[in-house]
């Protein structure tokens, strides 16, 4: 294997990561999403340089989230550790969208009824 093509792989994997499992990732961040207020000081201090930036890689970004992903999975699916690491990743994220999106609308279906 020469240099050539151990950037190719390289770059293969940064379109695979940033085109399918990003997507993936951001659908199941943006379920339960909870909108934030502004400050009136918020745009005084962008323009100053007062907000410090978040320096975080966004591999470790993702890793965290795909561990946050594996432990919802364990605790709230109750699915077994070896099956969740044994799923291609892909899969992995639809089936804990579909588990969300599920006991969100059943959580709501719950609390519509009278006792």
């Amino acid at each position: 294997m020469d240099i050539t093509d151990i950037l190719t792989l390289n770059e293969f994997l940064k379109l695979y990561i940033y085109n399918t499992i990003n997507k993936k990732l951001d659908e199941l961040n943006n379920i339960n999403k909870v909108k934030t207020k502004k400050s009136l000081l918020d745009e005084y201090d962008e323009e100053n340089g007062y907000v410090e930036e978040d320096k975080e890689s966004p591999y470790k970004i993702m890793k965290d989230n795909i561990n946050y992903f594996i432990k919802y999975g364990n605790v709230n699916c109750k699915t077994s550790l070896k099956d969740l690491y044994g799923m291609n990743l892909y899969d992995l994220l639809d089936y804990l969208r579909f588990n969300i999106i599920y006991e969100n609308e059943h959580r709501e279906d719950n609390n519509d009824i009278d006792y």
